[in-house]
């Protein structure tokens, strides 16, 4: 089972590099103009491919994916010309219409020399993705598709798990309807999940993503290095910012909970820049891309 890893800071996304990984960045992260870590897509892959082996996926690309009204085309296109791997075409944002998949399917399997996986992360039950990966197959065939998503029924909130997992027996049936259709597995939303080395996972998911859980390593790692009027103020601007809301309900989280999530989505904000870049030492910046680094190895 192989680690996929969160483009969730440039940071992150040069040390999974370094080491060979898969790196997945959401349109949130990478798009045109720029995502949250300061990168569109081509300055996204020719960061990843500056290292032999890898690579640089699309994750929810697609119609109304990363907070945006559009059908997901130009961003989409915008992924190809810059040389993503692998796409992830999810049409969740729209009901997982068969129709949109299909023409999207075909698209980037006759346009493109990347491979697609398809699926939602967020699929109530699992015959929704079984639906979605045969009207993927029919567009298209297993030489395109690559990977499905496989519904385990973790989610992320709130920096922790939520969900009731799919039971084991549920999760082999997907796996071998998908490797029977020669589509590999991949599962999302495996930050937090303690059980995600268990034997028995390995045997029905090929790759699983970590984000949040990553971002969470390097601005504990930050906050540790930094001197302690550096760190009261970007956390109170972070808190202010109110860019945890999207992960936090009314009365969920400490100030300080929500104050860490929000800067995740900041590191790359002027304000913030500004008041690191002095304290930034090189020996705080060693630190906390060892401690990036070490997570990314024990996965």
């Amino acid at each position: 089972m192989k680690m996929c890893v969160g483009a969730v800071s440039r940071l992150v996304v040069e040390e999974a590099a370094q080491l060979g990984m898969t790196i997945v960045a959401s349109r949130r992260q990478v798009d045109i103009g720029g995502g949250y870590i300061g990168l569109d897509q081509k300055g996204f892959t020719d960061l990843v491919h500056a290292w032999p082996n890898a690579l640089a996926v699309r994750d929810h690309g697609g119609p109304r994916q990363g907070g945006k009204s559009d059908d997901g085309i130009e961003s989409l296109d915008a992924d190809v010309e810059a040389g993503f791997d692998r796409l992830h075409i999810d049409v969740c944002q729209v009901g997982n219409d068969a129709d949109t998949l299909h023409k999207l399917v075909r698209r980037y399997a006759s346009n493109s020399t990347c491979l697609l996986e398809i699926g939602d992360e967020h699929a109530t039950s699992p015959d929704v993705n079984h639906k979605l990966i045969d009207t993927a197959l029919d567009a298209a065939g297993s030489e395109t598709i690559a990977f499905g998503v496989i519904t385990t029924g973790s989610f992320v909130w709130a920096d922790s798990q939520i969900g009731v997992p799919v039971p084991l027996d549920e999760l082999y049936a997907s796996s071998t309807i998908y490797r029977g259709d020669g589509v590999k597995t991949k599962a999302h939303n495996m930050d937090w999940l303690g059980s995600r080395k268990r034997p028995e996972y390995q045997d029905c998911i090929d790759e699983y993503n970590l984000a949040p859980e990553i971002g969470a390593v390097e601005i504990d790692a930050l906050l540790f290095a930094l001197p302690g009027p550096t760190v009261s103020t970007i956390l109170h601007y972070a808190y202010t910012s109110e860019a945890w809301t999207r992960w936090f309900d009314e009365h969920e989280g400490t100030w300080l909970q929500r104050a860490k999530c929000a800067l995740r989505y900041l590191r790359n904000n002027d304000f913030v820049k500004q008041q690191i870049d002095g304290p930034y030492t090189e020996g705080v910046d060693l630190f906390v891309r060892k401690q990036v680094r070490d997570a990314l190895i024990v996965g």
